[in-house]
């Protein structure tokens, strides 16, 4: 009996946890299908810095840190990005500096200086940057003890010396380990060119698309493609919405030879689809300083939900968006 409750317990914290999202005031932390979770936290309400904390799931997951100087708003930075050594400073005293990584193409924080900076913005000292010859950012700690407390949880480490927020002498073999992505294999499709669906066809899907939340498109913007994924499988594309800078496309996946309006749902929120993968990319504000992206690979059968990411919250700091936040991730492997 004891080792079936072993067991049993062994499975239950292997098994893969579903990805969150949490925000509280100017920190915000995304956690995916590995116990993987970073936490993101800003300057202020527009521009300035942006600082990620980053730890691995399992006992002895590991932390690491980066920081990014938002250049949305500032022409010099645009053309010549600032490379110079960053000084973090609590209460004006330095903690020390940092290094600009060329291969992340913005700044890793040391390890060395990770635990005072944790404690720094679990406080309720001023944190802050600062870089020749007079630039100074400060970093918000407003909301970082929330955020961090919930990273504990997702991992299970409260009550563990492992914690960031509430430590304690808990058993830390008792923490769920690390998760290895799951593992997509490809499979290799036809001519991603497709053709344009017939008057005909496009009444009949956009009749069906009527009931999968799909706004109300008026007859001169539908239209669709219908894809051979491989001699047993087709996908139509059809515009479902549009917005005033998004719009997201409808995939329907079904046998080749079927009525096109039978087509299994993949997403309503597509934006394009090739090589036997269908995107997605949103924009959270028109300046697209925001962005959410979605990723779905054909493996033969159906299309596997293979990412889900966010770029952090709207900042004005980087356009395009701030960082890769996941709470979906995997392991795809090609088709040869």
């Amino acid at each position: 009996m004891l080792l079936t409750t072993l067991m049993t317990a062994a499975a239950l914290n292997a098994a893969a946890p579903t990805g969150i999202q949490f925000q509280h005031k100017d920190w915000e932390i995304v956690c995916d299908n590995t116990r993987t979770c970073p936490a993101a936290g800003y300057s202020g309400e527009s521009g300035g810095i942006s600082v990620l904390i980053t730890r691995e799931g399992g006992a002895s997951g590991q932390i690491s840190g980066e920081l990014i100087i938002g250049d949305a708003d500032v022409p010099e930075f645009q053309e010549r990005p600032l490379t110079e050594p960053l000084t973090l400073t609590l209460d004006g005293s330095s903690l020390g500096t940092l290094s600009y990584d060329t291969a992340l193409s913005h700044y890793r924080i040391p390890q060395t200086l990770l635990a005072p900076l944790i404690k720094a913005i679990k406080g309720s000292g001023a944190v802050a940057f600062s870089a020749a010859p007079d630039y100074h950012w400060p970093l918000s700690g407003a909301g970082a003890y929330a955020v961090l407390l919930k990273m504990d949880e997702f991992q299970g480490r409260i009550g563990t010396a492992t914690a960031l927020t509430k430590t304690g002498n808990g058993a830390i073999d008792q923490i769920p380990p690390a998760v290895p992505a799951p593992i997509i294999h490809a499979a290799p499709t036809l001519s991603t060119e497709g053709k344009d669906l017939t008057a005909t066809e496009i009444k009949a899907v956009y009749q069906r698309l009527e009931t999968e939340e799909c706004e109300t498109v008026d007859e001169e913007s539908r239209s669709g493609r219908l894809y051979p994924l491989d001699n047993g499988h087709q996908l139509v594309e059809a515009l479902c919405w549009r917005a005033a800078y998004n719009e997201g496309y409808a995939y329907l996946v079904m046998p080749t030879g079927q009525p096109v309006e039978q087509g299994q749902l993949v997403t309503h929120d597509g934006s394009a689809y090739a090589h036997g993968e269908i995107s997605a990319s949103q924009r959270g504000r028109g300046i697209a300083d925001c962005m959410r992206s979605d990723s779905w690979v054909w493996d033969g059968s159906r299309f596997m939900h293979s990412e889900s990411m966010t770029s952090g919250d709207c900042r004005n700091l980087v356009i395009g968006g701030t960082w890769q936040l996941p709470t979906l991730t995997s392991t795809v492997i090609k088709a040869h």
